[in-house]
């Protein structure tokens, strides 16, 4: 049985893993309809705007840092990443390719909308943050199973115990 604190953070991973994607998709659909369906200079400056979010969340989804988390608070939440990949995907609606990538936005946004308001939802951390503490966990040993009926078996804590008291010193016995 894998305890809270692991599955947590295979969650954060997925999540991690599912947001880039996500952003990636809709930078790559903002920068498609820039460049094909350029009608008028406010559509082509709103597809940038959106191309440049697209960036900073995933800049944001890698590695967090201070001063962006200071000033924008509403990225580190559920709901401020759902009304931000809800905005983006906001004028893609022409081509297949734009239509696909808008309904996919559309549908995680409207999930971490629902997510926001789940009060056992752990906060998102960023890719980098879970994933030092999957090697920190992973590294202790907590996601092995203990077996159940081994008497011979020590743990973690009785074996750093007995590693930290000291030997007793071995004498030499000269020959005479």
């Amino acid at each position: 049985m894998a305890s809270k604190t692991k599955l947590e953070n295979i969650y954060g991973l997925v999540f991690n893993a599912i947001n880039l994607s996500l952003y990636l998709l809709a930078a790559a659909a903002s920068l498609m309809k820039a460049i094909v369906e350029h009608s008028s200079v406010s559509q082509v400056l709103t597809c940038v705007y959106a191309f440049i979010l697209s960036l900073v969340l995933v800049v944001m989804e890698s590695k967090s840092c201070d001063m962006a988390v200071y000033y924008f608070k509403f990225l580190t939440l559920y709901r401020g990443r759902a009304m931000l990949v809800i905005f983006i995907i906001l004028g893609n609606s022409e081509h297949s390719f734009l239509l696909a990538a808008g309904i996919l936005n559309l549908m995680f946004g409207l999930l971490y909308l629902v997510l926001s308001f789940i009060p056992q939802t752990p906060i998102p951390r960023p890719v980098y943050d879970n994933w030092q503490n999957w090697k920190e966990y992973s590294a202790e040993g907590l996601d092995l199973e203990r077996p159940a009926n081994d008497s011979n078996m020590m743990d973690n804590a009785a074996r750093l115990k007995m590693s930290m008291l000291e030997k007793p010193q071995q004498s030499k016995i000269n020959p005479v």
